[in-house]
């Protein structure tokens, strides 16, 4: 296995290790670094997206909601 190839898989690695803890700058990685076509990165970033959407509104609904 060549050192290019290593390096690659590494960073393929680390793109998906950031999406999953700290997701936006797992995007920001994913579009600088990835070599993957623009409608994948754009499929991955909506459905980040939505995720964060929904999350943050069940949270503030069920806050909200009175006991």
């Amino acid at each position: 296995m060549t050192a290019l190839k290593r390096r690659g898989t590494f960073a393929y690695f680390l793109v998906l290790v950031t999406m999953l803890l700290v997701w936006p700058m797992g995007v920001i990685l994913m579009w600088a670094y990835t070599p993957w076509s623009k409608s994948v990165k754009v499929a991955i970033t909506i459905c980040l997206t939505i995720l964060t959407v929904l999350t943050v509104h069940s949270v503030c609904y069920f806050r909200i909601m009175p006991s």
